[in-house]
């Protein structure tokens, strides 16, 4: 990989061909500054606004493809005899703020929602991966899948964990159920409105999958710190990330010994490094 486009205390292990030419995002090192600049100046003021990072999963489901995560009855998407009104979930796509997506992926965002790239998704990896994003913010909120926030709030009462992370607790930890989150968006809005209105905290991370083209837009109307969709960085935090994801080579996954909760774990998409020098066990 050019090294335009390393990133301090990362590794990308697995990197595409492209990432060896410098021309096709020049500006990243200085983009990457202004990035973070921009979500500590919005956090300091307390502007509501929603960061959208999207990825093949919104691409597919754009595209009316059904695989993987767009497949009804796997994660995102109810198995139901209604099916989905993609036009509608695609006006909330594109009323957020501020768009990410991979550089190699930019033409997918463009062909689909006709959007611009502010920054790349890149970026949001790699914050997680450096723990940038929890050294800069004292209090963090996070909205995710129920079972990986169950894991994140197990691994936050080892002093080992905390260190890791260098921090000492997450401001709150608001779980979503893990299935059905994108056809359910409505009900779980109004299920989440008050405790993410009263969270309060300096930043919200979201995990949610697909459902950040409804929910996240929703969330917008009573959160009061910006709302950044991380994707498989609360998968890092929880302790499941695959290490061969942007950014991730050097994250270590603490996990629990024989604990059950990873067997509830619904996700078709994840791929966990489960041994290794990356792993460590609690």
């Amino acid at each position: 990989m050019h090294n335009i486009y390393n990133i301090e205390n990362t590794k990308y292990l697995n990197f595409e061909k492209d990432y060896l030419n410098p021309d096709i995002y020049p500006n990243f090192q200085n983009n990457y500054i202004k990035f973070k600049k921009e979500i500590l100046e919005d956090s300091k003021n307390s502007m509501n606004k929603t960061y959208y990072k999207f990825g093949d999963g919104d691409y597919l489901l754009f595209k009316n493809e059904k695989f993987g995560t767009t497949k009804p009855g796997v994660r995102d998407i109810k198995r139901s005899i209604k099916s989905l009104n993609i036009e509608e979930i695609k006006k909330y796509g594109n009323l957020h703020d501020k768009y990410f997506c991979e550089i190699i992926n930019f033409k997918m965002i463009e062909e689909v929602l006709n959007r611009v790239v502010d920054y790349p998704a890149e970026y949001l990896y790699a914050s997680i991966a450096n723990k940038w994003f929890l050294e800069s913010f004292k209090k963090i909120t996070i909205i995710g899948s129920e079972t990986k926030l169950n894991l994140i709030d197990q691994l936050m009462k080892f002093p080992e964990y905390k260190e890791y992370l260098g921090i000492d607790k997450f401001h709150e930890l608001i779980p979503i159920p893990q299935k059905g989150a994108l056809t359910n968006s409505k009900k779980i809005f109004k299920s989440i409105k008050k405790q993410v209105e009263n969270s309060n905290p300096d930043i919200f991370l979201l995990g949610i999958g697909l459902s950040q083209n409804t929910l996240m837009y929703y969330l917008k109307e009573v959160a009061s710190a910006p709302l950044v969709s991380v994707g498989s960085g609360i998968d890092a935090i929880a302790g499941v990330i695959d290490i061969y994801r942007p950014y991730y080579g050097d994250w270590v996954n603490y996990r629990i010994k024989n604990s059950s909760i990873y067997d509830k774990i619904k996700d078709p998409v994840l791929y966990s490094t489960v041994d290794g020098p990356n792993v460590k066990y609690l």
